[in-house]
């Protein structure tokens, strides 16, 4: 009975174990801004950080207390909008200020609008653009375009900054397939597929929102969050999560960014939220999910488990050898 009930103790040892590796707190990396970076408006509100002085780096609270006459307060510090003043330089609002840290770029975001097309027709081609009439702005949808030519053709279809082949033989009609993002911007919006040909449309509208995430790859598994925030005096969250349970990236900004950052990741499925807030009010939030293909990389909390049960049998074949149980 005695042999029984040390026999238990080690299964009910090896679960403990088990459950403490496999559930042990994922790890964290959290980026801390303490470089010094140049001292402008931008970057320092960027940094959460007080710019005392033109030259030198990023220091103290946002608060501009008293500026000189003249001067405009901006995210917490004095600036004169036609130069010199107590920054001893100029911040010109339209001309982002970059802060390079590492392999991550801060700076205030500029909208981009693509450019009006000019509409073109052809007698021998029609185009026509099949999606989604209503979309949030900046966010990912597939378009699909057909073309239909009545005499053979090989040539181009770009859509934004894609840009795809088609061969059509005589009296054919053929459809390309393309994912893209949406324009940041609201409201109605003219999608133009071109060719040298003609080109197609398609009117869709635009929900406006503040906060734009996008993920694209850099490199082999190495992968770049491109985020936007618009909204001013708010707080930014960005956070990359693997296989559903562990925390592999977070990040805290400040204000209106435009941010940049390369992350090398092992395979596995991810998750790449994005979040913004105004005090305790949830603004905007944004997500993506990529799946990345490879061989799984050891996990070391398995190999020690492993160990320890390997242990733990030999241990019991000592203890319990030459002895029956009750």
């Amino acid at each position: 009975m005695i042999s029984m009930l040390k026999l238990l103790f080690c299964i009910f040892l090896i679960f403990i174990l088990y459950a403490v590796i496999t559930y042990s707190t994922p790890v964290e990396i959290t980026i801390d801004y303490n470089e010094t970076v140049p001292c402008t408006p931008t970057t320092c509100a960027a940094l959460g950080k007080n710019c005392n002085s033109w030259d030198d780096g990023c220091g103290g609270t946002l608060n501009c207390g008293t500026c000189s006459t003249g001067q405009t307060c901006n995210t917490g510090v004095c600036y004169s909008p036609s130069g010199g003043g107590s920054t001893g330089g100029s911040y010109n609002p339209s001309t982002p200020n970059v802060v390079n840290v590492s392999n991550k770029t801060i700076s205030e975001p500029v909208q981009e609008v693509p450019p009006v097309q000019q509409l073109k027709e052809s007698p021998d081609i029609k185009i026509t653009l099949s999606t989604i009439d209503e979309i949030e702005s900046g966010e990912p949808f597939i378009i699909n375009v057909t073309v239909s030519s009545k005499n053979s053709l090989s040539t181009s279809v770009k859509i934004f900054d894609i840009e795809k082949e088609i061969m059509l033989g005589k009296e054919e009609t053929g459809t390309l397939s393309f994912e893209v993002y949406a324009p940041e911007v609201g409201g109605s919006y003219n999608l133009v597929a071109i060719t040298p040909y003609a080109t197609g449309n398609k009117t869709i509208n635009l929900i406006y929102k503040p906060l734009f995430l996008y993920v694209t790859q850099a490199g082999n598994k190495t992968y770049e969050i491109h985020l936007k925030n618009f909204e001013d005096k708010s707080t930014t969250e960005v956070e990359v999560i693997r296989n559903n349970a562990e925390t592999v990236f977070i990040d805290t900004l400040n204000n209106k960014i435009d941010y940049r950052v390369n992350l090398t990741l092992t395979p596995g499925d991810y998750v790449f939220k994005a979040k913004t807030f105004s005090g305790s009010s949830l603004l905007d939030e944004d997500t993506r999910t990529i799946k990345i293909e490879g061989n799984p990389t050891f996990n070391y909390g398995e190999i020690v488990l492993g160990a320890v049960i390997i242990i733990i049998l030999i241990a019991s074949i000592i203890l319990f050898s030459g002895k029956k149980v009750s």
